[in-house]
């Protein structure tokens, strides 16, 4: 059995805002399944976001969270309306209550949702919200189609 850390490690994942907002990779690739759902459910997970447009190698992560697909092509941003429709079933969520966002790496599309899902949350400028989203999660937001859309969704 894998410890805590390592599966966080593994799964990249991180708290954005504790309690919360999570992000992390797509599940299901290095640790047993079993493993990551209850690591998961301990940081009080109880919604996934996948932005890969694939689904999962095991059903038992759809038996387990609320599931939200929001495919969203590699190296480029969500849609306002996505990024919108998101950030109303966060808030609708209730405190201590986590969703966690992913794609496939965990950098460039989640990066992104995470961004602006903090910078509307917590009234940042889009500049802000990237800054405190890469002292989390290194390397996020990665192509400029991301960084353009965050910053206009936002405003600098």
């Amino acid at each position: 059995m894998r410890s805590d850390i390592d599966i966080a490690a593994w799964l990249k994942f991180s708290l954005v805002i504790p309690g919360r907002l999570a992000g992390m990779s797509m599940p299901g690739f290095n640790n047993p399944v079993d493993e990551e759902i209850d690591f998961l459910r301990k940081q009080g997970v109880v919604s996934m976001v996948n932005l890969s447009g694939n689904d999962y190698r095991s059903p038992l992560y759809r038996a387990t969270f609320r599931v939200i697909d929001i495919p969203i092509v590699e190296y480029e941003p969500p849609s306002v309306k996505q990024m919108d429709q998101l950030i109303d079933m966060h808030l609708s969520l209730p405190m201590g209550q986590v969703m966690a966002v992913h794609c496939r790496g965990g950098i460039g599309r989640t990066g992104t949702v995470l961004a602006c899902m903090l910078g509307k949350i917590e009234g940042l400028s889009g500049d802000e919200a990237i800054r405190m989203v890469r002292n989390t999660r290194l390397g996020s937001v990665e192509s400029g189609p991301q960084l353009e859309f965050v910053k206009k969704y936002l405003g600098s």
